[in-house]
């Protein structure tokens, strides 16, 4: 009786990672999805829209700034 109820919760363990896994696989998909048309969209406007490209820049260059601000807190 013992060794069916390990059997039965090792089976149920592995089913269970699986859909986990899976969700996972579906997240990262989802993720490259939305990322391809953002990259798609802001090249059209970083073509078409000069005052966009300076604002993405400016951002860009903040940004950066404050990840080198926080690199330096923790050094």
């Amino acid at each position: 009786m013992n060794g069916l109820i390990g059997t039965i919760n090792c089976v149920w363990r592995l089913y269970k990672m699986r859909q986990q896994a899976m969700g996972f696989v579906k997240g990262i998909g989802t993720g490259l999805a939305v990322g391809m048309a953002l990259v798609a969209v802001g090249s059209r406007m970083m073509r078409d829209n000069r005052s966009f490209r300076r604002r993405a820049n400016r951002t860009m260059r903040t940004v950066g700034e404050l990840l080198d601000n926080v690199q330096e807190i923790f050094h």
